[in-house]
C-alpha cells in the first residue's frame, strides 16, 4: 500500500444504524475531536437511523426497501470519482495508527 494513501483521511462517511447499539457510534462520528485522526477537516458526514426514532442520528430512512438503490447510488459516486476503500483498508490504516 502506497504511503499516500495510507496518510490520506477519509473525506466522506455513510453510517447506518438500526438500533440503540448504534447511539455510541453516532455520538463518537458527531464528536469532531474524536475523529479527526480518521476523517479529513472538511469530511461529509451521513448519519443515519432506519425505522427507529429518537434517535441522534442526522437522518431518517424510513423504510429498508429505499436502503438499496440510496447504496447503488453511492457506489455509481465512488466508481466516477474513481475512489474507492474498502473496509479491510479502513482496518489496516486503523493498525497502523
Amino acid at each position: 500500500m502506497d504511503k499516500e494513501w495510507i496518510a490520506s483521511k477519509i473525506d466522506w462517511i455513510f453510517y447506518l444504524g438500526n438500533d440503540s447499539e448504534d447511539e455510541a457510534v453516532f455520538q463518537f462520528l458527531k464528536n469532531d475531536k474524536k475523529c479527526k485522526q480518521y476523517l479529513s477537516k472538511d469530511c461529509h458526514k451521513y448519519i443515519c437511523v432506519l425505522e427507529k426514532k429518537p434517535s441522534q442520528a442526522d437522518f431518517y430512512i424510513e423504510e429498508r426497501d429505499t436502503v438499496r438503490p440510496l447504496l447503488q447510488k453511492f457506489q455509481q459516486a465512488t466508481y466516477n470519482r474513481k475512489k474507492t476503500r474498502s473496509y479491510a483498508d479502513l482496518n489496516t490504516i486503523t493498525s497502523l495508527t
